[in-house]
This record gives C-alpha cells, structure tokens and sequence, in this order.
C-alpha cells in the first residue's frame, strides 16, 4: 500500500511536467494549466505528508516490536540492555540510587511437564501481568527469555527494592514462586557487572532452598526474605 502510495505520486508529478510540455504556444492555454497543476501539487503535497507519516508510525511500530517480548509484551532483553545504561547515567548525573533484580521461576520445567506448553504460555502471560501490577510504576519489568525475568528499579536504595520485588513474588499465581537475586549500583560498576552480582544473590536464593529474594552485600552474608509457599 504504501509503495504504491508513493508510486501515484511520482506517476502524477511526471504527467504535470509532461502535459505542460504539450501545451498549445496560447496563454490562455498555459495559464489554464499552471491552475490546474498549482491545484494538482497540492494535493501531491498532502498526500506526500501523509505518505510520510505512515513511514514515520510504521517505523516507530518496528522498533518497538523489536524491543518488546511476543508473548508477554514485556520488554525484552534487547530493551533491557538499552534501558539499563541509560538508568545507570541518569543514577550518575542525579546522585540518586538504583537497583536491578533478576528472577527465575522455581521448576517452571516441572509446570510445563505436567501442564504443557500452552498452559505454561499462559502462566507467563498471568504472572507478567501480576508482577507488573506488584512493583511501582517506574520499575521497568523484563523478560530475558524462558523463565527468566529482570527488574529496573531507580531511585530505590536496596531496602525498597528488595519490598518490591518481595511483593511481586507474593503476587505470582497459581501457587507457583521465584529466586530472586537484587543488587544495588555502587556508582562505578558497569551494567553488566552490576547484573553478575544480581545474579550471584539469584543462585544464593536458589542454593537456600528458592521462593526467595536474596539481596546481594558488599562482604556481610547476603540477606533474604522468604515467602511461604502456598
């Protein structure tokens, strides 16, 4: 459609330039003409500008399905690693606090065993919907693939994250948990150094026994909070 659009354009200014070439040697012939072609290439103009912002649109839709995961509509890991430096720079130039968590669903294999593939798809779905309803309204939620899932949160120190994300374990459905791992930005780390520490405190959850949020600590034994298991 839109190749076409812009195939009437280039079709109609070629029959303006053409048809003025065969004009009678008459002024009133030429003036006439002149009219019509004035007429003619204003609606050449209008249909060029909407021509070009249904590119503009299309464009920005592309981008942004590159940027967000099918099934969950999250974003996803190539958002993420946009999102992240962008964050850490702003945390920066602000001077203010910012953590990251990254979660993994505990046996969510053993789910899809017993559910199918259809089944865990929709869990996905639900418990997306539900971790992004539990965490504030600037945290930035990401899937980075399978059941694995990753959390912005700026301007939180490691107290409110770790509540954060505490609150979305108690909000997942269907009975089902995570091991969580959150770490707070020392203001000089790179992204993903920052992400290696999350996920340290992720594998100490899952070595403590998982359903847990696990905060990663600067030499003192990492602290944990736990949910019951429903």
């Amino acid at each position: 459609m839109r190749g076409r659009g812009w195939m009437a354009v280039a079709a109609a200014t070629a029959a303006v330039i053409a048809g003025f070439r065969l004009l009678p040697d008459d002024p009133r012939w030429t003036t006439a003409w002149q009219v019509a072609a004035l007429a003619l290439l204003a609606v050449l103009v209008v249909l060029t500008a909407r021509l070009s912002r249904q590119v503009t649109g299309q464009s920005r839709q592309i981008r942004e399905l590159a940027r967000t995961d099918e099934l969950t509509g999250l974003p996803n890991r190539r958002a993420w690693n946009e999102e992240l430096p962008r964050a850490l720079e702003h945390a920066r130039r602000e001077g203010t606090p910012v953590c990251v968590a990254v979660f993994d669903l505990d046996r969510f294999r053993q789910f899809n065993d017993e559910h199918g593939p259809a089944a865990g798809d929709r869990f996905l779905k639900a418990a997306a919907a539900a971790w992004h309803g539990a965490l504030r309204r600037v945290d930035t939620l990401a899937r980075d693939g399978g059941e694995e899932f990753a959390v912005l949160l700026p301007g939180a120190d490691l107290d409110r994250a770790r509540a954060a994300v505490t609150r979305a374990l108690a909000a997942t459905p269907l009975g089902q948990t995570f091991s969580a791992g959150v770490a707070l930005w020392d203001g000089a780390e790179t992204s993903d150094e920052l992400v290696a520490r999350a996920d340290g405190a992720l594998y100490a959850a899952k070595a403590a026994g998982r359903n847990r949020v696990v905060a990663a600590g600067a030499g003192a034994g990492p602290d944990a909070h736990m949910r019951s298991s429903a």
